[in-house]
């Protein structure tokens, strides 16, 4: 066999293990979707994680009522007392909601009925409109991150996204799903004006304007790591400190926390993002806030623990220290 052959037949392999490879994610999909023809729920739930889907969940219910409380504007304690409680309430709910039935219906594009008594019943849409199926995509968003979102043709609803874990080399696993809002949203333009309300008096120097928006569509701490300028900056935080909690050292790898939406933050014609991620299972006395500069160039953070513990990270002057506790009495 001459050389020349050898390298074409190495080409050849190179290339279909690197194609197999990219679509390891597209197979647990298709996997997943003949698991729930045949009712095998053992193999569909082989390409979830439990744990970190309900957590996430709850991360971003517990966000939407925030924000929603929010939105009214309404200071009576107990509107914020009925809050509170609907907040203690959706753990429950999502370990109720989180079934490999109640995602399989998902998975099909279609709405599972919450309010019947079996697991995973259909809430069947009109004959007309299920007969087109759902618009679904699939794409990367980086390397250990793949996502698919389903949704319903001619409504102004943005769908679901499923967002897919690298497990190891070439396993997944469906680790968070997002209800999305779309971006022109009632629901959107009301948070945001709520915010730049309630949020007047927090300024982040003398005689600047600050606006700030809460889009429940935005992307989430996670989202903005996976871009190089802003994962820098993140890492940038930590470096020549000493004595951080490994849980906010390798978020940035490991993603183990609970992440809020971006911010948009404008003051004095500049705007900023902010978001914040707390740790797991003890959100309350362990989170982290962090503000970036324009195109993530620049980061300065905030840890905050036991509700009364400060520590800043990236040399933040006398009012960005301001703003990040402002951020943390919201």
């Amino acid at each position: 066999m001459g050389n020349a052959l050898k390298v074409w037949l190495i080409g050849i392999i190179v290339i279909i293990m690197g194609a197999g490879f990219y679509f390891t994610p597209h197979l647990a999909i298709h996997n997943m979707k003949r698991a729930i023809e045949v009712k095998d729920f053992d193999t569909f739930s082989g390409y979830i994680d439990y744990p970190a889907l309900r957590e996430n969940l709850k991360a971003s219910i517990n966000t939407l009522l925030i924000d929603k409380a929010t939105k009214t504007g309404d200071r009576n304690p107990l509107g914020f007392l009925g809050t509170a409680f609907a907040s203690v309430m959706v753990g429950p709910m999502v370990d109720i909601f989180i079934t490999p039935e109640n995602l399989a219906v998902l998975m099909k594009g279609e709405k599972p009925d919450l309010g019947n008594h079996r697991r995973g019943s259909l809430k069947r849409p009109e004959k007309s409109r299920k007969d087109m199926g759902p618009d679904i995509s699939m794409s990367y968003k980086s390397f250990n991150r793949f996502t698919m979102r389903i949704r319903e043709k001619e409504t102004d609803d943005d769908g679901v996204e499923f967002i897919f874990r690298r497990d190891g080399i070439v396993s997944w696993k469906l680790s968070r799903i997002m209800f999305l809002i779309p971006p022109d949203s009632p629901q959107n333009e009301h948070v945001a004006e709520s915010v730049q309300e309630s949020d007047q008096n927090h300024k982040i120097g003398p005689g600047q304007d600050k606006k700030v928006s809460i889009d429940a569509s935005q992307p989430y701490l996670f989202d903005l790591l996976e871009k190089p300028s802003y994962q820098k900056s993140w890492n940038e935080l930590f470096k020549r400190e000493k004595n951080i909690d490994g849980w906010l050292v390798l978020y940035a790898k490991t993603e183990n926390g609970l992440a809020m939406p971006r911010r948009l933050i404008k003051s004095g014609g500049i705007t900023y993002e902010a978001s914040s991620v707390c740790k797991k299972h003890d959100c309350r006395d362990n989170i982290f806030f962090v503000l970036f500069a324009p195109n993530g160039s620049k980061a300065w953070g905030l840890l905050l623990k036991n509700t009364t513990y400060e520590r800043f990270f990236g040399n933040p002057n006398k009012n960005q220290k301001q703003f990040l506790r402002s951020l943390a009495r919201e």
